[in-house]
């Protein structure tokens, strides 16, 4: 009989360890939800930026080959 209550406290104990491993694994995955959340948001202002520059520099190069050219077609006539 003592055997088996004994038996029966260890495995309360076993359950005890396996709560707070599973409270540790949800707070665990909450974070790394939070920071996946915080990195996916910069990496998509840091891509929006890069989008804005090369559109800025493309723009910037288009203009640098028009302008000549209509100043030399209005400076023949």
């Amino acid at each position: 009989m003592q055997e088996n209550v004994n038996r029966v406290m260890e495995r309360g104990e076993d359950l005890d360890a396996l709560g707070n491993k599973a409270a540790d694994l949800e707070s665990g995955a909450l974070q790394f939800s939070q920071r996946a959340n915080h990195f996916r948001e910069y990496m998509w202002c840091k891509n929006d930026k890069l989008k804005l520059l090369s559109s800025a520099i493309l723009l910037l190069v288009i203009l640098a080959i028009i302008i000549p050219i209509v100043i030399t077609k209005h400076s023949t006539r």
